[in-house]
């Protein structure tokens, strides 16, 4: 795999793109003509959502000479070029990335923008786009202020950022169109990687693939980084929960499960013996904590959405839901570190554990 799972399998059209409402929303927009969209665009979001992604397929759409339903037709030599742009970032005639973290100067983004202003003889259109435009300086962001609110009909201005709240409000309210990304849902990355192992040969169990999507909160890039990482560590062999467990260093559901049991059982010797295995095995016990609301709260999802079922999914469907809630908060209200103390006295992390255990007791006892 001599270029990146993410890079490779990077979506080159709206077809392909895996936000629905996402697609919906451009298409829909680019239907009605190039003539009638705005010229300057936000695009926002957190990392590895695919917002650089996104903003290359809309400079693909508008530059294709014959687009198709909102969509580029995927078959004009300006769209050949494009695709290549879009999986490798490679320049195209018309079309100009600045990734603006390395080049957020005043004079560097007066110069991008007032060559990109400039008509060209290459292309009938010109996509500018800016990548990390929250690293501008305070000075290169006005700098903008008068080229954003004047810009001629051949441009197109495409900005991404991961902290829309640093971009100047007057910067914000010049945009013709405002889209935010989000981190997608555990199913549909794990359909996307599940693809992808299947093109590339690689095995994979589901459950390994739903642990990569999961603890990688829904975020394709570092999900494909994590599954190649995984792949070169069994060495042809098939991905297994316990390979990627190894890789995140984090536990098995069963030994959430077994803890939650042994709580409510109100046994406080068998959840003590569970809370040595965890610490004696080196988890971090703020990670476990987290990672076991985390696990619920994914279970508690699959139940309302009819997901899929096995490990907490089915304990959570067997119990009540303000008893499921009630834990939840627990969870998220209790920490343990390794420095906590008491009346300034210091607590070991298995007592603190310990302390959880009956607390769990005594939400399970309806207290």
């Amino acid at each position: 795999m001599a270029d990146s799972l993410y890079r490779k399998y990077r979506p080159v059209s709206l077809d392909d793109y895996s936000s629905d409402k996402i697609k919906m929303r451009v298409r829909g927009l680019m239907q009605g003509g190039v003539e009638n969209l705005p010229h300057f665009w936000i695009i926002a979001g957190t990392h590895g959502c695919g917002k650089t992604t996104l903003a290359r397929i809309m400079a693909r759409v508008l530059m294709c000479t014959n687009p198709v339903n909102g969509d580029a037709c995927g078959e004009c030599p300006t769209c050949k070029a494009m695709e290549d742009f879009i999986l490798t970032g490679d320049p195209v005639p018309g079309v100009e990335e600045v990734n603006v973290a390395s080049e957020g100067g005043k004079a560097s983004l007066i110069s991008t923008i007032t060559k990109a202003s400039e008509p060209s003889f290459l292309s009938q259109r010109t996509i500018l786009i800016l990548d990390e435009v929250q690293n501008a300086s305070v000075q290169g962001q006005q700098a903008l202020l008068k080229p954003l609110e004047d810009i001629p009909d051949h441009l197109f201005v495409l900005m991404a950022t991961t902290e829309i709240n640093k971009i100047l409000p007057t910067i914000q309210s010049r945009a013709g169109v405002t889209i935010r990304v989000t981190a997608h849902p555990v199913p549909e990355v794990v359909g996307r990687l599940d693809k992808v192992c299947k093109a590339e040969g690689i095995k994979a169990t589901k459950g390994a693939l739903r642990l990569i999507a999961r603890h990688e909160g829904g975020i394709f890039r570092d999900s494909f980084n994590r599954l190649e990482q995984a792949a070169a560590a069994v060495h042809g062999g098939t991905i297994r929960e316990e390979d990627v467990l190894g890789l995140y260093d984090i536990v098995p559901v069963d030994m959430y499960l077994n803890f939650l049991n042994a709580c409510e059982k109100g046994d406080l010797s068998e959840a003590y013996l569970i809370i040595r295995r965890i610490v004696g095995s080196g988890v971090d016990p703020a990670a476990y904590i987290l990672g076991m609301l985390g696990e619920i709260t994914e279970a508690v999802d699959s139940c309302y959405s009819g997901g899929a079922s096995g490990g907490l999914v089915d304990w959570v469907k067997a119990h009540d839901d303000g008893l499921i809630f009630r834990i939840m908060r627990l969870l998220g209200n209790h920490s343990v570190h390794p420095t906590s103390t008491v009346g300034g006295v210091r607590v070991s992390v298995d007592s603190e554990f310990f302390y959880l255990a009956a607390c769990m007791v005594e939400v399970f006892n309806g207290k």
